[in-house]
């Protein structure tokens, strides 16, 4: 009878066991369970906000674009053998231009100063900038752009083939120049056609964009991979950086004449647009005189008036130039909404919206 109970006892002990054994099993099921539903809820928020941030993005970085190429303040680049062009959304921290001019001198006995004999002027640029990324597609888009200029480094081969056609070697058809535009300090600075002459372009046509022609003696490339920006991440093994920093070293070949000649009486610049295209300093004096002149006849002619017809004839003055930079302003917006979308994939709404935000005090600061 003792054992029997004795054996019960146990029976009942193991019962209860496996019962709590089974609630704990149960509990942790239930715990992994919502680990999991909280996770994938987490992931799902995460998505959601990167989603969001992207869109948010999106029209600003569609609104960058835009105005940078509605402003031609992009720094642009052409490979003259192949004719590939790239362009660069970009902060300029360094444009510096140094001209050289190279005297022959010979002393000649008895005379203090040598005579000097000029050879040449060559002209060196040296140009920095910083290409920013918002996110990762433009990232992508920076990166494969500095790509494409690094490749335009490079000439053009041909492959020379033996009698029976067989690949005999490869050979530079092209060396590699190429044209670079920054906006007007950096430009061909020509009036008119370029000169024909050697370097002149293998089609004939017009400079893509006016840029410089030249060649680049160096180029470097800083991908900040230990800057406080960081890079993006895409894929394992895939990385892209936030800025990149490119430095260049050009030497441009001028197309056109360079120099002053006689013309007449006065000895006028060959090339007057040179290297800048601000215009020539006598048409600026004429411009400032004539401006002058007409300010001087309008006060003039408000002067010799009765004093009450002076003060009319101000407020219609006042009023009208109102009227017209108002008109001014509208039609500048207008073609600021139409560059937008032609330029972009944003809506009336979307670009209206751009120019609002770019018109507002210290936004392009």
């Amino acid at each position: 009878m003792a054992r029997k109970t004795a054996q019960e006892r146990l029976e009942k002990y193991n019962e209860k066991q496996a019962a709590k054994q089974w609630e704990r099993d149960e509990i942790a099921a239930n715990a992994k369970m919502v680990a999991e539903v909280v996770a994938e809820v987490q992931e799902k928020k995460a998505a959601v906000r990167k989603a969001a941030l992207k869109a948010a993005m999106m029209p600003m970085i569609r609104a960058t674009d835009a105005y940078a190429e509605n402003a031609g303040a992009k720094i642009k680049f052409k490979h003259v053998p192949s004719g590939r062009t790239v362009g660069f959304k970009a902060f300029i921290t360094a444009f510096n231009e140094t001209y050289s001019s190279d005297w022959a001198n010979e002393v000649v006995y008895g005379r203090v100063d040598p005579i000097y004999l000029f050879k040449n002027t060559t002209r060196k640029i040296s140009l920095a900038f910083k290409i920013p990324a918002a996110d990762i597609a433009e990232a992508k888009s920076n990166l494969a752009a500095v790509q494409e200029l690094i490749q335009c480094l490079y000439p053009n081969y041909t492959t020379l083939r033996d009698p029976h056609g067989t690949q005999a070697a490869q050979t530079i058809s092209q060396s590699p120049m190429m044209r670079i535009q920054v906006m007007n300090l950096l430009q061909t600075g020509a009036s008119g056609s370029p000169m024909e002459n050697l370097y002149q372009s293998e089609t004939g046509r017009m400079p893509w964009e006016h840029g410089q022609l030249g060649v680049i003696n160096s180029l470097t490339v800083n991908h900040n991979l230990e800057g406080p920006d960081g890079v993006l991440h895409d894929g394992i093994g895939k990385v892209y950086s936030k800025l990149i920093d490119v430095n260049l070293d050009f030497s441009p070949i001028h197309e056109h004449p360079i120099g002053w000649s006689k013309n007449g009486m006065t000895v006028q610049p060959m090339s007057p647009n040179f290297p800048y295209n601000a215009g020539g300093r006598r048409k600026r004096e004429g411009n400032l005189k004539f401006a002058r002149e007409s300010q001087q006849g309008r006060i003039d002619n408000i002067g010799n008036l009765a004093p009450d017809a002076t003060d009319g004839a101000a407020e219609a003055t006042t009023r009208r130039a109102q009227r017209l930079q108002n008109q001014a302003a509208r039609e500048e917006k207008k073609a600021s909404i139409k560059s937008f979308m032609e330029n972009s994939d944003m809506t009336r709404k979307e670009a209206r919206q751009a120019v609002e935000i770019l018109s507002e005090p210290g936004s392009r600061g």
